[in-house]
Formats: structure tokens, sequence, C-alpha cells
């Protein structure tokens, strides 16, 4: 019996001779003892497929109007600005995950500042960069 653990998608998968396992909605392997078994894995990763591009055009969206937001706002540093453009501009999965990561660090750091300029009395300005 072989098992593969992916960390991205926090699914594991057991396959082997004589059956399946399914864990986290996928099923993998297993005899197939007529069309019909076939035709109900696809079906399922059918549905899978469907629901995995609805959530990447929700991702998608968002980033695309993600560098305007940024731009809109009262408050920004030049880290958010760019690392919001950044993603604005992805075009693969990997691209947007990278960024998502880059624009939390950026917020990070804004937010470090905000209570660095609140810290030393500056009022004007920083209260969007604190934290909430």
């Amino acid at each position: 019996m072989t098992t593969n653990t992916s960390t991205d998608t926090d699914m594991t998968i057991t396959s082997g001779s004589g059956g399946s396992d399914v864990q986290g909605g996928v099923r993998m392997g297993g005899q197939l003892t007529a069309i019909g078994d076939l035709r109900a894995e696809n079906e399922e990763q059918k549905k899978f497929a469907e629901v995995g591009l609805r959530m990447l055009t929700d991702l998608e969206d968002w980033a695309a109007g993600l560098a305007e937001q940024v731009a809109a706002a009262e408050w920004s540093t030049e880290g958010v600005t760019q690392a919001a453009i950044g993603l604005s501009e992805a075009r693969t999965v990997e691209d947007v995950r990278s960024g998502i990561v880059t624009f939390q660090q950026e917020l990070g750091k804004a937010a470090q500042l905000g209570e660095a300029l609140a810290a030393g009395g500056a009022r004007k300005g920083v209260s969007g960069l604190r934290p909430q």
C-alpha cells in the first residue's frame, strides 16, 4: 500500500491493489469492475474541479482589485503598494500564493511602522497603519 501526503492540499490519498481509501474528498485508484465506477470517479473529480475553478476565480478577482484598494486608502507604505501591484499582476497560482505571503509580510511591516510612529507621538495619518 502506498501513501502520499501533500502539504499543499492537506489531503492524504492511500491506494493499493484491491481497493482505495478516500480522505479529503478525493478517490483515486482501486479496482474498476465496470465502466460505471470510472464514470462515478470522473463525476466526482468534475465537481472538485468546478469548486476549484470558482475559488481561483474569486481569488483572481480579489487580487485584481487589491492595487486599487490600496491606492485609495488614506494610508500605505511603498512595500504594501508594491506587494498589492505584484498580486494584481500574478498570472499563476504559485505567483498568487507567493504574492499573498509577500503582501502579508509587508502588512506586518506597515503595522510595526504604525506602532513606532504612534509611540513616537505621531497623531496624523498613522491610524490606518495600526493593527486592529
